[in-house]
């Protein structure tokens, strides 16, 4: 990738965050790195982690100095309504932070994590859940969740959920999994592979006229990582119910 904006899957895209930035002071140990974002010779969107030191002037007035190049990309089109889907293949490796969501425009929140995932250290997205002995209830750790609010201060959240691997069959890092969220104005439908494994209703404060913005990417949680496999976007799809 030798630009920073590129064309795939008949939208626009940045490597960066709002506003241009190229760093998330929170997490000042990765940046989002142009050379971690390639478009394969059959359309698939790889995003990729690599040790890439730089040097980053925040707008927070700070100079950063991460270590890890990180793929990130954001859609320059904004969307309402409707319904969001990509076909995703999980990175390999250990302490991932590969997610699918969704972040306002004008404000934050709102923001849909359509699919929010974390390997664990030993290289695998899948957790075995025990709420109350005997009783299981083995899931992957490819979660959505919903943060809402009219900003910052007001800040809530509908809380992070799993996917049970009854719903998600297959391991998401060995095949391509379709996750998908349907964006109505008072609901919010989550499904995998057409399978739906999530709904959140009565919620005026989707805000669904507020515009969104689609994000990608492939973060580590800190330094205490392995990569072995990128994580591939086989497409991007927006249907609107406008």
């Amino acid at each position: 990738m030798n630009n920073k904006e590129f064309k795939w899957c008949g939208y626009n895209w940045s490597v960066s965050m709002e506003g241009g930035r190229l760093i998330h002071p929170q997490y000042t140990h990765q940046w989002y790195d142009k050379e971690c974002v390639n478009i394969l010779s059959d359309g698939t969107l790889e995003l990729s982690v690599k040790q890439h030191p730089t040097v980053i002037e925040h707008w927070d007035g700070f100079t950063y100095y991460p270590q890890i190049g990180v793929g990130t990309i954001m859609s320059k089109e904004s969307f309402g309504v409707g319904r969001f889907s990509a076909l995703i293949q999980l990175p390999k490796g250990c302490n991932l932070w590969p997610s699918f969501w969704l972040t306002g425009v004008e404000t934050w929140p709102p923001e849909i994590d359509i699919c929010e995932a974390w390997s664990n250290k030993k290289g695998s997205y899948f957790r075995m859940f025990i709420p109350q002995f005997p009783y299981l209830s083995p899931s992957w750790k490819t979660t959505t969740n919903f943060h809402y609010g009219d900003s910052e201060e007001t800040h809530e959240w509908a809380g992070t959920r799993n996917i049970s691997i009854f719903k998600q069959c297959h391991n998401p890092s060995d095949t391509f999994i379709r996750y998908e969220v349907e964006r109505h104005y008072n609901k919010l439908i989550y499904k995998v592979n057409d399978r739906t494994v999530r709904i959140i209703n009565n919620v005026e404060h989707t805000s669904g006229i507020k515009p969104m913005t689609v994000i990608f990417n492939i973060w580590t949680e800190d330094m205490d990582y392995t990569y072995q496999t990128p994580m591939l976007i086989k497409e991007f799809r927006f249907e609107s119910y406008l």
